[in-house]
């Protein structure tokens, strides 16, 4: 009785330390699928914003220009593709610099099924589709944002990846008002020059608050015109002419 009892113990410890061996090899033969799972994908927008000395460099740029109104396709120093844009309205500009790919995603058929945002300090910003193909190409009517057709937008969403250099330029940008909650490139401009002529402007990020529209209304004080605190034609116009006079150039 007592050698089947001790038989039986020792076939239920066997079975025991079979089963504990075939979880152990289930687990390491798991963990090595996932670790290639991982590694198997493309880059991150992360990874796509490092530099080429700390890991993979992307070689694309995208060139917009709200004078001729287009977007070039730049890949391997060339120019690959042309597409037709419209940008920001008067009272509602684009962003006017360089800037990255940092968002792409599918915003619904109201902006073309795709989107590609750039990285702006004072907002979000980025390249979509519209509703209102016939502004594209001929004028600029957005909120801000680059539009382009369903189509093209839908192509370039293919083919451009996270970290593409986004240049946008508007050399002959309509003149607006600019006062206490406006964003934008202008805003920027107007804090630069604030701060070369020794004010402090609060910041440069394009954003006007109330501590840009002191200091605005400080240097109409000491120009002698009236402080009304907004950045109209003539407080610009005195602004880049007292830069001038140091000897310093605008901000483009």
């Amino acid at each position: 009785m007592l050698k089947v009892i001790s038989l039986k113990k020792l076939l239920l410890c066997m079975g025991c330390l079979l089963g504990a061996a075939l979880l152990l090899w289930g687990a390491v033969f798991g963990l090595q699928n996932v670790h290639h799972t991982f590694f198997a994908r493309d880059f991150t927008p992360e990874e796509a914003e490092m530099s080429s000395t700390e890991g993979p460099k992307v070689d694309w740029h995208l060139k917009v220009d709200l004078d001729a109104h287009t977007l070039e396709v730049w890949h391997g120093g060339e120019c690959i593709k042309t597409y037709p844009v419209s940008g920001g309205a008067r009272e509602s500009p684009s962003p006017i610099g360089t800037f990255k790919v940092v968002d792409k995603g599918n915003w619904g058929e109201g902006f073309g099924g795709a989107w590609l945002g750039i990285n702006v300090p004072w907002g979000k910003y980025g390249i979509h589709g519209t509703v209102e193909p016939w502004f594209v190409g001929k004028s600029n009517a957005s909120h801000g944002c680059i539009r382009m057709k369903n189509q093209d937008v839908r192509e370039l969403y293919k083919i451009v990846p996270y970290g593409a250099w986004v240049t946008i330029k508007h050399d002959n940008p309509p003149f607006r008002l600019m006062r206490n909650g406006d964003v934008g490139s202008d805003v920027q401009k107007v804090q630069l020059m604030l701060e070369d002529l020794g004010y402090q402007p609060g910041g440069t990020d394009g954003r006007f608050g109330s501590y840009l529209e002191r200091t605005v209304r400080q240097f109409q004080k000491d120009q002698q015109i009236y402080a009304s605190g907004k950045v109209d034609e003539e407080t610009y116009a005195r602004l880049k002419s007292c830069v001038d006079a140091i000897g310093r150039e605008a901000p483009e």
